[in-house]
């Protein structure tokens, strides 16, 4: 099966403005991909489809002042029942129970990280914990759509996505592309967009031909328009394309 055919549980050949990306990423792993400014403290930063990732809480303790964005914040009690079966399916089968039919209690003994879970488990717990605990403190969070953000032109200095808006909204390419102007009409001049994974046109086989053939029109979009943009390796260990577009000054 092609990357982004079918993941974590949620086909993705249509794009539903209310399906939150449930990566179970960390901060860390953020931090890794997007090139965030050394001196944070000052700047507007939007992370578009935060999902259940705690950078938004992470930065925002290093002083950036910081949005997630979300439709599927609109929704906590589905969203928090979608974080647990994205990230534990196989536990779910196993017990022949959905978590629509455990308990609230049950779901909240389930979601304290517990020193028996998988690594990777475990740190996915820690960052919805942080990210709810973020949003309890009065963290910046809104439901919106990326096409439809509520900020006024020229108010944000860096916008960022992972896997959401090149991995889920790439399939609507119309919506994806809407996003992005809407973007761009947020940020300050010479503010930019990031965008994590962008496509490896030699590594094709990891994507859908959608997919494929949407990134591939996007980039001709872009260049036939004034608005920069470049191709750049991200990460540590392992390597993924970044799309990085910045708004003319």
């Amino acid at each position: 099966m092609a990357f982004g055919e079918k993941l974590f549980g949620a086909p993705v050949n249509k794009y539903r403005p209310e399906r939150s990306l449930i990566t179970g990423m960390g901060a860390g792993a953020v931090q890794d991909l997007i090139d965030f400014p050394q001196q944070l403290s000052g700047l507007t930063i939007l992370d578009i489809l935060t999902g259940t990732c705690n950078n938004v809480a992470d930065l925002r303790r290093k002083g950036a002042n910081i949005i997630g964005v979300d439709l599927a914040y609109r929704d906590l009690k589905g969203f928090k029942e979608r974080f647990v079966q994205g990230i534990v399916d196989p536990y779910w089968w196993r017990t022949g129970r959905r978590p629509a039919q455990f308990s609230a209690g049950e779901i909240d003994n389930w979601l304290r990280p517990n020193d028996d879970d998988p690594i990777h488990i475990r740190l996915s717990k820690l960052a919805y914990h942080d990210l709810m605990q973020d949003m309890e403190n009065g963290g910046g969070y809104i439901a919106a759509q990326a096409e439809k953000l509520p900020f006024a032109d020229n108010s944000v200095d860096m916008v960022y996505s992972t896997y959401g808006l090149s991995s889920i909204l790439i399939a609507d390419y119309d919506a994806f592309r809407a996003a992005v102007l809407e973007i761009v009409r947020v940020l300050k001049s010479g503010g930019k967009l990031q965008l994590v994974p962008w496509i490896h046109f030699d590594d094709v086989e990891l994507w859908t031909r959608k997919q494929t053939k949407n990134m591939k029109e996007f980039i001709e979009f872009l260049s036939n328009s004034d608005l920069t943009f470049a191709l750049e390796e991200s990460g540590g260990h392992r390597k993924i394309n970044r799309l990085t577009v910045i708004k003319p000054m």
